[in-house]
């Protein structure tokens, strides 16, 4: 794993940076994605709805460049919830949903606050799901979430640190399911 320097805290501004990013990754990966989807039936269109589900997310919070960090956070979830699109839309806007939850009244964020605030997603996700199915994003958002829950209880643990834990399971994760 590289090495990089200490990232104690963000700025929840900068949370627009991060879905602006995630976007262009998931972007570079949607037909990989669609690929991988088979259930509940093999409609390869997972990686598309999630796709337009941040791209929408992202739209949502771009159109006020001096909100507050109230009005970042509630055009996240606002973004999230009108822009979702099929079962994975609706899954990844609830998962971002709760991460938003837990990040109101913060405005700086840390490994901690970042860890709870991915576990109050996994928690939004598998909600959104009457009949949660092991072995598809809901496990892969799980298992993101508790890697990065056991990553900050690492000495010296920081944002990087839990985001590079994190990361490892999904890609884990991912590998992993049918």
């Amino acid at each position: 794993m590289e090495e990089f320097n200490k990232l104690d805290t963000i700025r929840v501004s900068e949370l627009k940076g991060i879905i602006n990013s995630g976007t262009l990754v998931l972007e570079q990966n949607v037909e990989a994605i669609n690929a991988l989807n088979v259930f509940p039936v093999p409609d390869g269109d997972t990686g598309t709805n999630m796709l337009l589900t941040l791209r929408a997310t992202g739209e949502e919070m771009a159109k006020n460049p001096d909100a507050s960090t109230e009005e970042i956070i509630e055009s996240m979830s606002r973004g999230a919830l009108l822009g979702a699109r099929g079962n994975s839309g609706v899954i990844l806007s609830q998962f971002l949903r709760g991460l938003a939850q837990a990040l109101a009244g913060h405005h700086v964020v840390d490994a901690y606050l970042m860890s709870r605030a991915f576990q109050a997603g996994a928690k939004g996700a598998y909600d959104a799901v009457s009949d949660p199915v092991e072995g598809t994003i809901l496990t892969v958002i799980s298992k993101t979430s508790q890697a990065m829950e056991q990553a900050i209880e690492k000495p010296n643990a920081d944002l990087i640190i839990a985001f590079q834990e994190a990361l490892l399971a999904c890609q884990a994760a991912v590998l992993k399911t049918p």
